[in-house]
């Protein structure tokens, strides 16, 4: 019985191809930008979320006090702040610098040190090996001891290969760093995932070239917004009494004259923080995301209603079709099954349709 509805509801569509086509192109147009939305959204809400330490994970803040300005906040520190941090505090677990230089040039060397090809980055990262103890960075080759020395780099899978051809045996080849400074390949990253802020392609040890005299700074008035730190807190440590301690530290540290402050904020916020910006400049906020929330509801909504109009329009037509099959014997309950039969078909062919092309628009 079941089967003669669908072959009687498929006979009927091609009788109407205008209207199924029209119903079914409209209705997966809707479909298909409300999944497309959908999948931006939760692409843009798992930021993060792949590292196990996630919930005990900050970044150090600087809460700018001006006398002409209101209190504003900036992820660059002081470059006195994170050795102190890891002297001062016991109770941190591991807390790391992230250094990033923007538009760095690098160079390939060969065996004799001669430069074969350069390339022109749009961002590297300087840090610690503790910052691969606070996140979770799959190494294909090495560990996080690999940058304990400097002029030591690691680079991510795909960067191995645009400079050397094989991941593989990039191990112990060589770069040059802004025409300065020679670094050796001593670790390879897995390829960090896209939902990421810190797209680590290539790092460079601490305290390499001209980053050697951050490591030797006692400075703690200025600041630099491309220079951050990282701090993994215990399970029973809560951000808001440590945030009590730095502010109390930092008043101590600081000159008199000086006002501003530090706190720590939340790995999960920091994706959603457009005023403080993060290391990707890829940052999107609250308000933006559920703005994309109701567009994708208004156009579903709006997709809903224009099938429901083209269906009632359909079915005024189809009033004579419909006396036939009472004449013939058909009964309520039986005609109601027959549209319904229809619409499932017109549906399901619509969510089909969209489906697909959503997953290949996200693939491309």
């Amino acid at each position: 019985m079941l089967r003669n509805y669908f072959k009687t509801a498929f006979r009927s569509l091609t009788r109407n191809k205008n209207y199924a086509i029209i119903n079914i192109t409209g209705l997966a147009a809707g479909i298909m930008v409300c999944l497309v939305i959908f999948m931006i959204i939760q692409f843009e809400l798992s930021f993060e979320n792949y590292h196990q330490k996630k919930d005990r994970i900050y970044r150090v803040l600087t809460e700018y006090h001006h006398a002409d300005a209101d209190v504003f906040y900036g992820k660059g520190v002081p470059r006195a702040l994170p050795a102190a941090v890891k002297t001062t505090f016991s109770q941190i677990e591991k807390a790391a610098v992230l250094y990033s230089e923007y538009d760095p040039q690098l160079a390939v060397l060969d065996d004799a040190g001669r430069s074969t090809k350069k390339f022109k980055e749009k961002a590297l990262f300087v840090t610690e090996p503790a910052l691969f103890d606070i996140f979770d960075f799959k190494w294909l080759a090495g560990n996080a001891s690999s940058l304990k020395d400097p002029n030591s780099v690691v680079l991510a899978k795909s960067m191995a290969e645009k400079y050397f051809g094989d991941w593989e045996f990039a191990i112990g080849k060589t770069l040059k760093w802004n025409n300065k400074d020679v670094l050796k390949v001593t670790g390879i990253l897995a390829d960090v995932p896209d939902n990421t802020d810190l797209q680590l392609k290539i790092v460079i040890a601490f305290g390499t070239g001209y980053t050697a005299d951050f490591a030797k700074s006692t400075n703690w008035d200025g600041t630099q917004s491309s220079y951050g730190c990282y701090v993994l807190l215990p399970a029973n440590v809560p951000a808001s009494s440590f945030n009590t301690q730095l502010r109390a530290f930092a008043k101590k540290m600081k000159s008199p004259e000086n006002k501003d402050s530090h706190i720590i904020q939340p790995l999960s916020k920091i994706h959603y923080d457009t005023k403080t910006d993060d290391f990707s400049g890829r940052t999107i906020s609250p308000a933006l995301l559920r703005a994309l929330w109701l567009i994708g509801a208004f156009i579903l909504l709006i997709a809903c209603v224009n099938f429901i109009n083209l269906s009632t329009a359909q079915a005024i037509n189809r009033s004579k079709e419909v006396g036939i099959r009472k004449v013939l014997g058909s009964n309520k309950f039986k005609l109601k099954i027959q549209f319904i039969t229809e619409t499932f078909l017109v549906v399901s062919t619509a969510i089909l349709l969209a489906t697909i092309i959503a997953i290949r628009s996200s693939c491309s």
